[in-house]
């Protein structure tokens, strides 16, 4: 009887891992520890409040340089009536065409937030994530209808006023909308798509910064040489984002020994997606400050506003200036970037266990 029940042991351990019964996986075939992960997960209910009251607070957090100044709605070119700076109404937002990239900086911060918090609290899920871009949408959107409704009421009737009003609410939506997708790029669990937000967040977040440190119409006590560090932030913020990526981001739940290869040959993405993640998020570093300082130069003038054609061209200057000008932080970008993957890949290397 006992090399009975020995040869059946030894035959049930022969037998492939899809040919056992049930029971070697659990009573329930495996099921249970799926079960146990969906019950350990919060109810829906506190999946979207969750997720929502991380995209409001996250939408103030943006708002915060602007509302720590006193939120007074900067002084107006096309006023209908005579007013004092400290006179002027309360408003949720800097709405002038003086401030075009600090107004892009305040909501994509709030959705850089966002995605972060999303991303650090995993358990809420999609659920979670959606209902966070829900809550930033229901802030920034009342904080743009206050801001141009006083703009509204207040500007000179006119088509040079529905030009300006035009202009700068499109860019303002705009900017919400690219809030949103950096918070769902950010809190996506492919690592690409993480990297890919924080190269579109970088230069708007240095923006944010620079806010803090010089209020905006006032001048700033603050070295010269801090504010220059700030303008480096974005090229720091991508090389960081692409060496993540690049040494753990793709290969999350992999090891160099379960693929079958050596410490120097860690398993990363497919080399196209790594490519694209690189070229995308080094261009956008390189192009977007352009655009900020097109779109400024083009709307900042009065004397220009209306003028099609000078503003195109005050526009075009500007942009082929900046592009000649920025390679310095896509360089630094690199730098960051290489240095830090080879940096991360030899730490995780020397992590892992010598047979």
């Amino acid at each position: 009887m006992g090399q009975q029940a020995r040869h059946r042991a030894t035959t049930r351990m022969q037998e492939p891992a899809e040919e056992r019964p049930a029971q070697a996986l659990g009573a329930d075939g495996g099921h249970g520890a799926r079960a146990r992960a969906a019950r350990a997960r919060p109810p829906l209910w506190a999946r979207v409040a969750g997720g929502f009251g991380i995209g409001v607070l996250a939408a103030v957090v943006g708002l915060a340089p602007w509302l720590a100044t006193g939120a007074r709605l900067p002084l107006q070119n096309l006023w209908a009536e005579p007013t004092l700076p400290e006179a002027m109404p309360l408003s949720a937002l800097p709405v002038s065409q003086y401030l075009t990239d600090g107004l892009v900086a305040l909501m994509v911060a709030g959705g850089l937030v966002a995605g972060l918090a999303a991303r650090r609290w995993g358990r809420g899920g999609g659920v979670a994530v959606g209902a966070a871009a829900a809550g930033l949408l229901a802030v920034q959107l009342a904080a743009t209808a206050q801001s141009f409704g006083l703009l509204d009421t207040g500007l000179l009737p006119g088509s040079r006023s529905d030009l300006y009003v035009m202009g700068l609410r499109g860019g303002v939506l705009a900017s919400t909308a690219l809030a949103v997708l950096v918070l769902l790029l950010v809190a996506a669990r492919r690592g690409g798509a993480a990297a890919l937000g924080i190269g579109l967040a970088a230069v708007p977040f240095a923006e944010w910064l620079y806010l803090w440190a010089v209020p905006p119409f006032e001048p700033s006590d603050l070295p010269g040489q801090l504010l220059l560090l700030i303008r480096w932030v974005p090229a720091v913020l991508v090389g960081l984002a692409l060496a993540w990526y690049s040494a753990v981001g793709g290969g999350r739940g992999r090891s160099a020994a379960n693929a079958g290869t050596n410490a120097g040959a860690q398993p990363s993405p497919a080399r196209a997606a790594l490519a694209a993640v690189w070229v995308v998020d080094l261009a956008v570093l390189w192009v977007f400050p352009a655009l900020l300082i097109g779109i400024e130069a083009a709307l900042g003038s009065r004397v220009y506003l209306g003028d099609w054609a000078m503003m195109a061209q005050s526009a075009r200057t500007a942009v082929r200036v900046q592009l000649l000008a920025g390679w310095g932080p896509v360089l630094l970008a690199a730098v960051v970037g290489a240095v830090g993957a080879v940096a991360l890949l030899r730490l995780r290397a020397a992590r892992l266990p010598r047979p």
